[in-house]
């Protein structure tokens, strides 16, 4: 969740702006990997609902919080890649792993996140 929110606090890419190409494309790697580490998380934990049976536990909750976010930010990063790199093979793998994401399960029930922060439910 940190690696999330300092990547959304230092992400300026406006396509509109080529003076924010540079900084962006110099946290791309980081983008890129924190959106596999969240497919391996969810991955891994709608492998373990199969076989532990469903539940929501904390390790849920975080995950699914992340899947919005991620997937934004790997859909931002797709359009960098475009425009400011035009590496477009590497800007399809990132929106196809932002809609995995997106398609990935939430737990029973979604996701509260207490205080009214966010409220996450596929339905």
């Amino acid at each position: 969740g940190v690696c999330v929110w300092a990547l959304e606090q230092h992400w300026a890419f406006d396509p509109a702006d080529t003076t924010t190409w540079t900084a962006a494309t110099a946290v791309l790697g980081h983008v890129q990997a924190v959106g596999r580490h969240t497919h391996a998380l969810l991955r891994g934990a709608a492998e373990a609902d199969e076989c532990e049976g469903a539940g929501a536990g904390p390790e849920h909750e975080l995950v699914a919080a992340l899947q919005l976010r991620v997937s934004a930010l790997l859909t931002q990063g797709a359009l960098c890649m475009c425009f400011a790199l035009s590496r477009f093979d590497q800007a399809q793998q990132a929106l196809e792993a932002a809609r995995a994401i997106q398609q990935s399960l939430l737990p029973p029930g979604g996701v509260a996140c207490g205080g009214g922060a966010c409220s996450l439910q596929r339905g």
